[in-house]
């Protein structure tokens, strides 16, 4: 637990977790990014891709973060994340709006590109529905995920 409070010190506006499937054995960790909240048939969602780092002092910190705002690249893959999203929780609800563009997000050491969902889901929709249709987000696991995915010939 001593590990758990240091890594919420240096990982300010990250979400934390720490699972612990045995005695002697623990995972942690600290993302930017919230796969999902559920309050009942309400869902939020975030796409965040898009990094740059944060600068030695603000004119670094502004050159970064214009650089990311401005970049072709980085709003494509922004895009993409954004659609998976979109077309992974689509199916799930009766209502689904995001953003109308990025914002940024700025955490400790780094800035993203963030866009949120929010949601009303169908009535009978599970969690493990959720989980399932959203992990792994093209941000982690790729785009076209099915070919990302798939593992390389020998």
């Amino acid at each position: 637990m001593v590990l758990l409070a240091q890594l919420k010190e240096h990982t300010e506006g990250c979400f934390h977790y720490y699972f612990q499937p045995s005695p002697g054995a623990a995972f942690l960790g600290a993302t930017p990014e919230r796969l999902f909240k559920r309050q009942g048939l309400n869902v939020e969602s975030e796409a965040l891709a898009g990094t740059r780092p944060r600068g030695k002092n603000k004119d670094e910190d502004a050159f970064y973060r214009q650089e990311l705002l401005h970049s072709a690249k980085e709003a494509l893959e922004h895009r993409h994340v954004v659609d998976s999203i979109r077309n992974a929780l689509g199916p799930f609800c009766s209502s689904l709006q995001s953003d109308k563009t990025h914002s940024l997000l700025k955490i400790t050491t780094a800035q993203h590109l963030i866009t949120r969902f929010k949601g009303v889901l169908k009535e009978g929709t599970g969690d493990a529905q959720l989980l399932s249709a959203l992990h792994p987000t093209a941000a982690v696991g790729g785009c076209p995920l099915d070919k990302a995915l798939k593992p390389s010939p020998k």
